[in-house]
């Protein structure tokens, strides 16, 4: 049996009701209510004089005066008021336990609950990395490789582009001097610049 919490003493009732007990009597009845609250049933008639700590010679003595507190029943002693008091501890105790495990089983229907979200907040990370596959980083690579050729091309494009430009420039400038030439300058120049010419000529 659990243990019981405090025992009630109510001292003005107390006192009202043993007024007439010697000193005797008094202590031979705390004893007898603070088993009976302690074990939490009624006391056997043969246990009376033990728990009192009397004699049985004595007890026969107080036996007589503390018989009016107890009613006596299978042999044993039954204290009412005792027995409305432990009643209500009991319930108190019952109602308690029930509260309890209540709000055990809510808390962990709680956790349950809050497991799934957990879940799914930790395979966030998952899917993103599931994402990143060697199909998707290999496509990122082709697409890296293809912008850097494009851009490349485009480079080699313009360049050429000016290559081409500044050849067309000099070509041109060389014909003006050579048809300078033809009317009237000396032939080692013409030479010169038919040979740079030929030169030009093999520069694609």
């Amino acid at each position: 049996m659990a243990a019981l919490p405090y025992m009630q003493l109510y001292v003005a009732d107390y006192l009202a009701d043993t007024m007439h007990l010697n000193t005797e009597e008094h202590g031979a009845y705390l004893l007898l209510i603070f088993n009976y609250w302690q074990t939490g049933k009624p006391i056997p008639v043969s246990r009376l004089a033990r728990i009192a700590r009397l004699s049985n010679e004595r007890w026969t003595d107080v036996e007589r005066s503390l018989n009016e507190f107890f009613n006596e029943r299978d042999n044993e002693w039954v204290h009412d008021r005792i027995e409305r008091d432990l009643e209500a501890v009991h319930a108190t105790q019952t109602q308690r336990i029930a509260a309890g495990k209540a709000s055990a089983e809510a808390r962990k229907q709680a956790a349950k609950a809050r497991k799934p979200k957990a879940a799914n907040a930790r395979s966030t990370p998952v899917e993103i990395s599931l994402n990143e596959n060697p199909t998707n980083k290999e496509e990122k690579r082709r697409d890296k490789r293809y912008t850097t050729t494009l851009r490349a091309g485009r480079f080699r494009q313009s360049g050429q582009i000016q290559h081409e430009s500044r050849l067309a420039s000099l070509r041109k400038d060389i014909r003006r001097r050579a048809d300078h030439e033809r009317h009237g300058q000396p032939a080692v120049r013409r030479i010169a610049t038919a040979r740079i010419q030929v030169f030009l000529d093999r520069i694609p």
